[in-house]
């Protein structure tokens, strides 16, 4: 008999303890779904016109083209817009011309999809972030223009 009583309250410790435990869960994850409610603030581009570049290289063949010591002016310059930080400023504009070469499509973003991409760029406040350790592709570039000059440009690594 008493090891029956024994048994009974050894499964009802372990029943209240798990019902603990999932109130805890669900509070913690309530704690950081409030934690990563994001805030909108400016826009980061007055613009009326995007273009999109797009490239489907692989990780494979870019990391290949950084071993090879003797690239040529368009190798290096696939290497610098697809893996590098280039352009480093909004003036650095002239490896535009070339990205058919380097092997990106050119498109051109309808106006209708234009509140869609403002909801992303937008300042944001986050209250946690998170990093990755992957290196990042950039096969994705927008570039954004007013009266068909260039205002911004946005590198896209989907990973």
């Amino acid at each position: 008999m008493r090891t029956v009583i024994s048994c009974l309250t050894l499964i009802l410790v372990f029943v209240a303890c798990k019902e603990s435990e999932q109130r805890s869960i669900k509070k913690q994850a309530q704690n950081q779904a409030q934690n990563f409610a994001t805030k909108m603030g400016a826009r980061f581009f007055e613009y009326d016109g995007i273009d999109y570049y797009t490239s489907d290289y692989d990780e494979f063949s870019i990391l290949k083209l950084n071993e090879n010591k003797d690239k040529s002016k368009t190798d290096q310059l696939k290497f610098d817009v697809v893996i590098g930080n280039f352009p480093k400023d909004i003036t650095q504009t002239n490896f535009l011309k070339s990205m058919d070469k380097i092997g990106y499509e050119k498109k051109i973003i309808s106006k209708d999809k234009f509140s869609d991409i403002d909801q992303l760029f937008v300042e944001k406040s986050v209250a946690e972030s998170g990093t990755y350790a992957c290196i990042a592709i950039y096969r994705d570039i927008l570039v954004f223009k007013k009266q068909e000059k260039i205002v911004g440009i946005a590198k896209i690594c989907f990973a």
